[in-house]
């Protein structure tokens, strides 16, 4: 005799099927208790915050926010110079920067209206900068995506999240974080119109007809934008802008050569060029009324700083500009040493190019390249002007090179969390260096001199600094105090009273300032006893009596 395996044995019934809690279950004719209960599906949004790359971005820009809330330090001369600039009526601030600046004045005007709905406290005037070191996470992800894959961007995400140069700027009262945000944003633009156009710079290429065929028009309009915005912020944006429009020239030309289709392509970059050239116009107007009045009174370009020099540049100031975009900002000794392993450097590049690289690779070398180039030849003339700071939209890029060639030469994934991990601990070694090291040649300490000196100073006393420019920064963070340029033979106070004297030696002029404060110590040292001397990061207070 045999049994059918869904019965029960003993009665030949079919038998009752029991949960886990050894209760009845319901029969196969309650369907909605059998069937699987239906899932939910997630919205767009939640897929995309849940996947591995997005949750790797969204912890470097929470990362990435916590250093650039942390400021060790106070503001500069040029910080000042901004605030300064920035908290005059709007006629008189553009005024201003036609005859005294030589920066155009688009990140001026965002300080000018930030400025007037959150004040000009040490935070709020550096909040606009913080925005945009925080938005350039997110940014060099979609650029890595874009360029290569989604491994790559959230790796240049990650290090540029704990890039030490991009937090420095990212903390300061100036243009450069806005540069490198505009310059990121214009790259991405250029390679998604290639892209969408049919004429991809790697990989599959998406060649559409109708408005797809010249990349259509959000892209456009980002491009457009951030060009025009380049120029706006930095003169020298100005060299992105000519190495992405030589880019266009060369795609229309081999699509031309090789007969096919750039009609859509070339008339969007018409369009889009005239519409930069018309923003241009009024710049240029600004740009020679500025060289003009910089020309008739013998002034530079910039200010000179520690380190650079009024003498020829080389290759040792190329590879001490490239090691700052790296690692950022540290004393004489230590950039030496890092410029000492250049050799280490080329024969990486070496074996990533032995590696056949992709046209992309090219491109994005060539946005690296053509800055420090132009630069150089206009270093020749001024090299104080050759300076990473005023090709600061190289230093994404950078990053992006490195992230590819930890995604091109490793291929686990494993692998490739603890390459990224060792360097997040290098930059975290020269972040840490950057930020606290007193023989950082950039940070300069006026908060605490400043203070230091209101502090002490009575009715009667005088106040003297130098070099002159310093009554900027003196202002903004003494602005009871009745402080007055350095001069060779200063005037001294009656007998009692006090003397203050605040310097800054890697901001003076080697001829002119030094020569004035050296006579003018030998005036207060007949005056009085040196009763305080006083040393801050390049910042001296020095106190007569």
């Amino acid at each position: 005799m045999t049994y059918d395996l869904l019965q029960d044995p003993a009665t030949g019934a079919a038998p009752t099927d029991r949960s886990d809690s050894g209760g009845p279950r319901e029969t196969e004719g309650d369907r909605s208790v059998l069937e699987p209960a239906p899932t939910r599906r997630r919205g767009p949004l939640a897929t995309l915050l849940l996947q591995p790359t997005s949750l790797v971005v969204l912890g470097a820009v929470v990362v990435g926010t916590v250093l650039r809330l942390l400021v060790p330090r106070g503001i500069w001369l040029d910080e000042a110079i901004s605030v300064h600039d920035a908290r005059l009526p709007y006629g008189a601030m553009l005024h201003t920067q036609a005859t005294t600046d030589v920066h155009p004045p688009l990140y001026f005007t965002i300080l000018w209206l930030s400025g007037r709905a959150i004040g000009f406290g040490e935070f709020a005037i550096r909040l606009p900068s913080i925005i945009l070191g925080v938005t350039i996470i997110p940014l060099a992800y979609l650029l890595g995506k874009e360029a290569y894959d989604r491994r790559t961007g959230a790796v240049t995400a990650v290090l540029v999240a704990f890039a030490p140069l991009l937090v420095w700027y990212s903390q300061e009262t100036r243009m450069y974080m806005l540069l490198m945000v505009l310059g990121v944003c214009a790259l991405w633009a250029q390679l998604r119109i290639l892209r969408r156009s049919g004429v991809g710079l790697d990989g599959p290429a998406i060649a559409q007809s109708g408005w797809g065929g010249w990349g259509g028009w959000w892209p456009w309009i980002v491009y457009t934008v951030c060009t025009a915005g380049l120029a706006w912020t930095q003169y020298f944006g100005l060299w992105q802008v000519a190495f992405q429009q030589a880019v266009f020239v060369v795609v229309l030309v081999v699509r031309w050569r090789r007969h096919r289709s750039a009609g859509p392509l070339a008339l969007a970059w018409v369009v889009s060029a005239v519409i930069i050239l018309a923003t241009l116009v009024p710049l240029a107007a600004l740009a020679h009324q500025q060289f003009s009045v910089h020309q008739s009174t013998g002034q530079a370009f910039g200010v000179t700083v520690k380190g650079a020099d009024s003498g020829s540049i080389g290759i040792y100031s190329v590879l001490t500009n490239v090691a700052w975009g790296f690692i950022g900002y540290h004393s004489d000794a230590a950039m030496a040493t890092m410029v000492a392993l250049w050799p280490v450097g080329m024969l990486i590049a070496l074996g990533l190019l032995g590696r056949r690289p992709r046209p992309v690779s090219f491109y994005l070398v060539g946005a690296v390249v053509t800055p420090i180039a132009l630069m150089f030849a206009l270093g020749m003339l001024k090299s104080n002007l050759f300076e990473i700071r005023y090709m600061s939209t190289i230093v994404p890029v950078l990053f992006l090179l490195t992230a590819r060639a930890v995604t091109a030469v490793v291929v686990s994934q494993r692998v490739t969390v603890i390459v990224t991990l060792a360097l997040v601990v290098v930059l975290c070694v020269g972040l840490v260096d950057q930020q606290t090291s007193s023989t950082n040649p950039r940070r300069y300490d006026f908060r605490e001199a400043v203070h230091l000196v209101d502090a002490q100073a009575r009715p009667g006393d005088i106040v003297y600094f130098r070099p002159s420019d310093l009554w900027s920064v003196v202002g903004y963070y003494g602005p009871g105090l009745h402080a007055r340029s350095l001069s060779a033979d200063p005037p001294l106070p009656s007998d009692g009273h006090r003397v203050f004297l605040i310097t800054s030696p890697s901001l003076m002029d080697g001829t002119t300032d030094q020569a004035a404060v050296t006579s003018a110590i030998d005036e207060l040292g007949a005056y009085g006893v040196l009763i305080e001397d006083r040393s801050f990061p390049n910042v001296r207070v020095r106190v007569y009596k």
